[in-house]
């Protein structure tokens, strides 16, 4: 469900936000990054909807997926008139993304933008998993493996609809990718953006020195935190310019 909308009463009439949280797919919710969620409606000036979906290893994929394209399609049938964001972190990054081409597959129509913080491919395959597991300050190589084969299970690495390096991201719309140089997640981001622009995607990528794994949702302690929070609302004002700035 939204936050209260008299706790920021200046949101948009014209833009959702569909929320996807990490946690490995098998941790998380809405509760656990509720902080992080709620500074996403404040720096996106719209209602954020954060889904709590199903997680491994009693739900394995492509549970969060379904749940994931489920809560899209309502927000689009429900909001029929407005622009959607779909963002996340860590596993909800990647499943952000692959909510995106799941739309096109679905004829549903193309999010405003995806954006993501340190986002996990259930491949594993980047260099960064192995070089940057004694920098990573929150993630090790062997928790990241442990992490996808609980969502796996016997599902092939390489499936598209869970890592999207593999997927045709021509149409995908705008990206806003963070990661951290640091962490071992770090080339799962700059290989996947690298890949969109070649295909004609729209990308800004962020790689930030010294901060952990997801810093955003340390923004009230991590300075770096919320400079990313202030580059995400500049990123949306330029992408998905409010209603009366794009009549003017």
């Amino acid at each position: 469900m939204p936050y209260n909308r008299a706790d920021l009463p200046s949101l948009r009439d014209d833009l959702v936000v569909l929320y996807l949280h990490g946690g490995g797919y098998f941790f998380g919710s809405p509760q656990t990054h509720r902080q992080l969620a709620l500074n996403m409606a404040k720096h996106c000036d719209a209602p954020v909807f954060s889904l709590d979906y199903r997680l491994a290893p009693k739900h394995r994929f492509p549970a969060a997926l379904d749940d994931a394209i489920a809560a899209y399609q309502w927000l689009v049938k429900t909001y029929p008139h407005r622009h959607f964001i779909i963002a996340g972190d860590s596993a909800g990054g990647g499943l952000a993304i692959n909510t995106a081409l799941e739309a096109r597959s679905h004829g549903l129509p193309r999010p405003a933008a995806v954006i993501t913080f340190s986002w996990t491919h259930m491949a594993v395959t980047g260099e960064s998993v192995d070089s940057n597991n004694r920098s990573c300050a929150m993630l090790t190589a062997k928790g990241v493996r442990e992490a996808a084969q609980y969502y796996l299970g016997n599902a092939d690495p390489r499936d598209p609809r869970h890592s999207p390096l593999y997927a045709d991201l021509t149409g995908l719309p705008p990206q806003l990718i963070f990661a951290s140089t640091d962490e071992v997640l770090r080339d799962d981001s700059t290989r996947f953006a690298a890949k969109a622009r070649e295909q004609g995607v729209e990308v800004e990528l962020h790689l930030v020195r010294g901060v952990p794994h997801v810093w955003p949702i340390f923004a009230r302690i991590v300075p770096e935190g919320r400079e990313s929070l202030r580059q995400v609302q500049a990123f949306v004002v330029r992408t998905v310019p409010p209603a009366q700035s794009r009549a003017a």
